[in-house]
């Protein structure tokens, strides 16, 4: 699932910003007059806590056409308008346009100065009235710009007017590049004429343009913010060539500029630099960053500034995703410096603050930022600076959509488990070598052997932490799916229908299916199914001593359902599907069905408490093909995995469990290639089955017929509804015992249990078990007399289950289904196309229409309330009715979602087959 990043970051801006100035351009036209606004624009300027959604720039400030108005109070003389129009001219060349620039400014330099400063406030759509008494007044700079600002905005529209710098055009593009080339020229040329001195025109300019930055006007302090910034990297590539010279020596360069140089540019940086970055506007900060950037490739040494440092952790959590990219490009330059200069204490606090954050950018920001983060996460790894947290949060991203962002976060954990393993080995064999510890062990392992079993120890515990965190994340589990989940006895996805999530194409699979395709195709040959059954079998724990080296290589519980449901994913939907492309390997086929053959009675015995585990073990039997079932080699490894199976079904109270290992039988009855004396051995145990429920039967009926109720009541009730639970997955794949007396002496017990008792969940079990025994017993082709028997138990069973929960409407509704079943069934056997007289009211009285139309207004109701999980319709409120529904469909429909639509399908076409 991805998140809202920016509605995201707010709790990181929220209360860790400065106050700054607010927007005049967004304040009502009557208020933004103010009458103390001469006092200047610092000192008027309302507080505003800092907004934490970005405000992009209105269309029209972009798409417009800067429009020159004239302005009578300039004079011919003045040069702002000359400079504006060669700077948009676009005949005119850049080095034409700085030999201009170049002769105005030897023509005369404070006018030049002035025309300059004009220039950039008819950007703004200000008008440039500045003059020479104003030229030299440098200490009432913040009184001048306010009463150029007051002319100019409030009294009238000219805010709403798009501004140069802002320009999305060809021509606001050529206007920043072209003042760029600029300003670099007039940096290089003040060098060459007075090094920079306090005194020269870029000083002038220079305190200009900061105080411009702190105007409530976007259009000026976006402007003058953008060459601010300029200034800043220009002046910092003067500093880099300088120390870039074969030649530099701090003693003997000229002090005075170099002094003069890094005044200035240290008072930018704080002055202007590190003020902007602060800025309500995205688009403000975003200039601050590139230009930081910019200036740390050109002064590495500039990253070690505790000021940059704080900035830009700031900057990862800034609410503009451009921002946060370029922080993260800022931070890159850390290590890059590190081969000359080594990190500093002050890098290294730094990197280890803020590492949990740039871990949770890789995990829920946009792709573009998360592949930055990602490339800076591995160098962060690389000096030890990520967390264990911060990997367990990495690992999330094995779940992503984008391969891109998969296949870098497997590559960093397998460089983890590689750091970590190193670092465990130099931990553990400091008194003694791995090879001296390993022969004390009593299981037997080589150094090599050791050391890639505890790397997969490692590897598929993150894994398996990753995605258990991820459902935490994304799966909002409603109270039935919750029920199933405390069954399934795991936090697994899926539970038992990883088959219909698939055929489903659900989300959940997708996601599954990327994670764990990579998980495959990075661990090579890790990722193998080989591997992970060799893994799994490492089953010499129990005897090992708490010192035992050994122990740290030991799969977890946490991740036993995890690798079953992946081994079950590895087999059949990626190699099965790749080996049976390829007809040349169908040898290497058979081979690998034989091992996993061999591999599965072991599995099985060994995880037999793990019910995900062992269905998924169970269900890898798909990728066996049933001609190498039959093979020779194949009979001894078929009778292990028989005598655990029928192990399985007897100690498991769960029913898919049961489904499957009906199935299992099932394929071994069908099949006449395989030896006669497997398939007796399951005809043995079916009726040992049969047998076994037969006797738990006649000992309930005594109980019930007793007439008195023992303390464990409710304990008695409950183990007879999982026995048939039990049976009833059974026979729904094998079928009932051969022996006609057998199954009609069974249906006749459930009959008398039915009349017998009045619980509601036993009632419906007795009755599922009687129709299953019934459509069984049609498709063997009974006499008529014993089908009559049949049908005359099932309809008085479906009759008392309806009279004994008339108060619960799935009651009635499954009395309602056996019934059209039956009748149904007895038509078809006996031939008929139409029903008597008596079995027409009989279905009268049932009001079919009436459940449908329940059925119909059920469905709506829990639509509606799918975004909702915790919302349940009326109907099922009842615990008594929620119970008998949950298992309606976990009987019926185990594959599905607990849809009414498909009972209402079932009903309709009973009905119509029926009449």
């Amino acid at each position: 699932m991805e998140f809202d990043f920016e509605s995201d970051l707010s709790s990181h801006l929220d209360g860790s910003l400065p106050d700054i100035e607010a927007d005049k351009e967004f304040n009502h036209f009557d208020e933004s007059i103010s009458s103390n606004h001469d006092d200047g624009s610092q000192n008027s300027t309302p507080i505003l806590k800092r907004k934490l959604e970005i405000e992009p720039i209105t269309p029209n400030e972009t798409s417009r056409d800067l429009t020159i108005t004239s302005n009578n109070q300039n004079t011919v003389k003045d040069h702002s308008y000359g400079l504006l129009h060669d700077l948009l001219d676009e005949n005119i060349s850049m080095d034409l346009l700085s030999s201009k620039w170049r002769s105005y400014l030897e023509m005369d330099s404070s006018e030049f100065t002035r025309g300059f400063l004009n220039l950039i406030l008819l950007s703004c759509n200000c008008q440039p009235f500045l003059n020479h008494f104003d030229m030299e007044d440098m200490e009432s700079i913040p009184e001048t710009l306010a009463q150029i600002q007051s002319s100019t905005f409030n009294f009238n529209n000219t805010f709403t007017e798009p501004y140069l710098y802002a320009c999305s055009t060809v021509t606001g593009k050529s206007f920043k590049s072209k003042i760029r080339f600029l300003i670099d020229r007039l940096t290089s040329a003040s060098i060459e004429k007075d090094k920079l001195s306090p005194a020269s025109y870029m000083e002038t300019i220079k305190s200009w343009i900061i105080c411009m930055t702190t105007s409530p006007w976007l259009s000026i302090r976006h402007t003058s913010s953008g060459i601010s910034c300029m200034l800043y990297v220009s002046l910092a590539n003067a500093l880099s060539k300088i120390q870039d010279d074969e030649d530099y020596d701090e003693g003997n360069t000229d002090k005075v500029l170099l002094d003069n140089l890094k005044y200035l540019f240290d008072d930018i940086y704080k002055s202007a630099i590190l003020i902007r970055i602060r800025d309500t506007r995205s688009i403000i900060r975003l200039e601050c960053f590139m230009a930081i950037h910019e200036c740390c490739l050109l002064l590495p040494s500039h990253l070690q500034d505790r000021s940059t440092l704080l900035y830009l952790g700031w900057g990862l959590s800034d609410t503009d995703a451009k921002i946060r990219k370029f922080a993260l490009k800022i931070i890159q330059q850390l290590f890059r410096n590190e081969q000359t200069e080594g990190l500093s204490l002050s890098s290294l606090n730094f990197l280890e603050r803020f590492s949990s954050r740039i871990a949770e950018i890789c995990r829920y920001d946009i792709e573009s930022v998360r592949a930055v983060a990602l490339q800076l996460c591995f160098q962060l790894l690389d000096h030890q600076l990520l967390k264990q947290e911060d990997i367990e949060m990495l690992s999330l991203c094995i779940f992503s959509k984008k391969a891109q962002i998969r296949l870098p976060v497997m590559k960093l954990i397998m460089r983890y488990c590689d750091q970590s393993l190193k670092g465990f080995l130099q931990e553990s064999t400091q008194e003694k070598s791995l090879k001296k510890i390993l022969a004390q062990e009593s299981y037997k392992i080589s150094n090599s052997a050791f050391k890639k079993l505890y790397k997969k120890n490692l590897v598929f515990s993150i894994i398996a932490h990753a995605l258990e965190t991820w459902i935490i994340e994304n799966k909002q589990i409603d109270s039935s799916q919750q029920a199933e989940e405390t069954e399934a006895d795991s936090t697994f996805p899926f539970g038992f229908n990883m088959e219909v999530s698939r055929l489903e194409n659900s989300e959940e699979w997708q996601m599954y299916q990327y994670g764990m395709s990579s998980v495959h195709n990075e661990l090579d040959p890790l990722g193998s199914w080989e591997e992970v059954i060799e893994y799994l079998l490492f089953d010499h724990v129990n005897h090992l001593d708490g010192n035992s080296i050994l122990k740290h290589c030991a799969p977890k519980e946490t991740i036993i359902d995890l690798l079953s449901s992946y081994m079950y994913f590895c087999l059949n939907f990626i190699e099965k599907p790749s080996l049976m492309k390829k007809k040349s390997s169908e040898s290497d086929y058979t081979l690998k069905q034989l091992h996993l053959l061999h591999e599965l009675p072991i599995l099985v015995k060994k995880y037999r408490e793990r019910n995900v585990a062992t269905y998924y073990f169970i269900k890898s039997l798909d990728y066996i093909e049933e001609q190498t079932l039959a093979l020779p080699e194949s009979r001894k490894d078929m009778m292990s995995l028989l005598t655990e199976m029928e192990y399985v079904a007897k100690a498991s109270s769960t029913y898919r469990i049961n489904l499957v290992c009906g199935e299992f039988f099932h394929k071994i009855i069908s099949l006449n290639l395989i030896a006669s004396d497997i398939q007796l051995n399951v005809k043995l145990y079916i009726t040992s089955v049969t047998d076994s429920l037969m006797e738990d039967l006649q000992d309930f009926l005594k109980y019930s017929r007793s007439a008195r109720k023992a303390t464990n009541h409710d304990e008695k009730i409950e183990k007879l509804v999982t026995q048939l639970k039990f049976y009833c997955g059974f026979i729904r794949s094998i079928g009932t015992s051969e022996k006609d007396a057998t199954t009609l002496r069974l249906v006749s017990d459930l009959l008398e249990i039915c009349k017998q008792e009045e619980d509601e969940l036993i009632l419906y079990s007795c009755v599922r078990t009687i129709l299953l025994c019934v459509l069984h017993e049609l498709n063997r082709h009974c006499s008529n007399e014993v089908m009559e028997n049949y049908f005359s138990v099932a309809m008085e069973a479906s009759h008392l289950l309806s009279n004994r929960t008339k108060e619960l409407f799935t009651g009635k509704l499954f009395s309602t289904i056996v019934i059209l079943s039956v009748y149904l069934g007895k038509s078809v056997f006996v031939g008929r196309s139409r029903l008597n007289d008596n079995e027409l009211n009989d279905i009268k009285t049932l009001n079919i229409e009436e459940q449908l139309a329940t059925l119909k207004n059920l469905s709506k109701q829990l639509k509606k309330g799918e975004s909702n999980r915790s919302a349940q319709p009326s109907l099922l409120e009842d615990e008594k009715e929620q119970g008998l529904w949950n298992n309606l469909f976990e009987d019926w429909y185990p594959n599905h979602c607990r849809d009414p639509s498909l009972l209402i399908d079932l009903m309709q076409g009973l009905k119509k087959l029926v009449l």
